[in-house]
């Protein structure tokens, strides 16, 4: 069915609910002028808002005292976002006399939506008043019965999810005055009261399914977070043994460094005292062949002169020798001292490289028990959060409770269902589960 014939039907059947009239082959001026009235009406176009409004017109002129049309226009004015004007119709429909149940229900199920529940609760009771007690001729039976769903679901709802303590002892003092209004209607309110407890149930089973689920959740967070603990107190404690280790091998390398180091002081000390010595040996020498030198001088003047020079000339040489000697062991003695020099320059490298790497693991243990202790507090500030989080309080469990306390879970409202309810007999009907 296209939109169009929808609402050509819903707006054909509207005469019937609206204006008691029978819609058959030949419809009367005032079921055409509904018809046109809705069909126009939920286009929702300028042009259509236009035409309904002729047709509720010249419907109020053939029917001016029907709440049905005012209520019917009141609907299309809202489709149409005509609040202020729709308000007005409503009013009309709702102070109608005798009552317009359809009315008095839209008036109850606007308060339940604007979680005015006491109000709604108190306007509940004096709907169940009017329902058993308005004369015979005021209200027909079939909308008293189809009234009697609304209440039972109604109170079903409010005794439920409503989730307001003041609201339930309200009804609950309230009950025995609507039960004994509508004791002629019992099927009737217990079929509404099912419809929503069977929503009800369907909504509990599957919070209680989302709650075991988060608490499953939760005691496996926690058995996670414990490991995660467990573990990082492991690991730092490994970090620490090794790091014991590499600071205990470094201590004995720097040790041996240094005890090296001290005897190639103690070498390079007596190398300079050897070399101070020969240098001095060196010198008395070059004095000593002096003198002789300045001795032969002399000798030259005298007679027996060759051999006087001979002795002299021997004295000399061999004075020259143990020169060259000295100044050899001072040659090896320098040489010596220039490697006992680089020596010393490479454990000083080497001790310079160890007590970098010692200050690096230094640096390194102060930085490991920095992000320890960072991790120890995240971890402790998340093992804290799982243990006093509630099981219930995840988005899903907290989404089904928005949506159980939500009277849209259980009714809904747009201008074509409305019509059509309207259309059927008066009254929306119970959303079933």
């Amino acid at each position: 069915m296209t939109g169009s014939s929808t609402i050509r039907a819903l707006a054909a059947l509207l005469c019937t609910a609206v204006s008691a009239l029978s819609y058959a082959d030949a419809p009367t001026p005032l079921a055409h002028e509904l018809t046109v009235l809705a069909e126009e009406g939920l286009r929702g176009t300028p042009e259509g808002l236009k035409a309904a409004e002729r047709a509720y017109e010249k419907a109020r002129r053939l029917a001016p005292d029907d709440a049905g049309v005012e209520y019917a226009w009141s609907v299309v004015l809202t489709k149409n976002r005509k609040f202020e004007q729709a308000e007005e119709s409503f009013q009309k429909a709702l102070a109608a006399s005798p009552p317009y149940l359809p009315a008095r229900v839209a008036n109850i199920r606007t308060k339940l939506r604007q979680r005015k529940l006491t109000e709604a609760a108190e306007q509940l009771v004096d709907l169940a008043e009017l329902i058993g007690h308005a004369p015979a001729e005021a209200i027909p039976v079939e909308d008293r019965r189809q009234a009697a769903v609304w209440m039972g679901s109604f109170v079903e709802y409010l005794k439920g999810p409503a989730g307001d303590a003041e609201v339930a002892q309200f009804v609950n003092r309230r009950i025995p005055s609507v039960n004994s209004y509508l004791q002629e209607y019992g099927e009737q309110v217990a079929s509404g009261q099912a419809a929503v407890g069977r929503v009800q149930r369907q909504f509990q089973d599957q919070l209680q399914t989302v709650l075991d689920e988060s608490s499953t959740a939760k005691t496996e967070a926690l058995r996670r977070e414990i490991e995660n603990k467990d573990k990082l107190e492991r690991d730092y404690r490994d970090a620490q043994k090794d790091q014991a280790s590499a600071k205990k091998l470094v201590e004995e390398g720097a040790a041996d460094l240094d005890a090296k180091l001290g005897a190639l002081e103690k070498q390079l000390t007596s190398l300079q005292e050897t070399e101070r010595k020969l240098s001095d040996a060196i010198l008395n020498l070059a004095y000593e062949m002096s003198a002789l030198q300045r001795d032969l001088e002399r000798l030259q003047r005298y007679e027996g002169y060759p051999a006087a020079k001979r002795i002299y000339t021997d004295k000399i040489n061999e004075k020259a020798a143990e020169r060259e000697l000295l100044r050899a062991d001072l040659m090896s003695l320098y040489a010596t001292h220039d490697q006992a020099t680089r020596r010393a320059q490479q454990l000083l490298e080497q001790r310079s490289t160890v007590y970098g790497f010692q200050n690096q693991l230094a640096n390194k243990s102060v930085r490991v028990s920095a992000q320890y202790e960072r991790l120890q507090k995240l971890a402790r500030t998340q093992l804290r959060e799982i243990q006093t989080s509630a099981p219930g309080s995840s988005g899903r469990a907290q989404a089904l409770r928005n949506k159980m306390q939500s009277w849209s879970t259980y009714d809904s409202f747009d201008a074509a269902a409305e019509l059509s309810a309207l259309a059927a007999g008066g009254l929306p009907a119970v959303k079933q589960p």
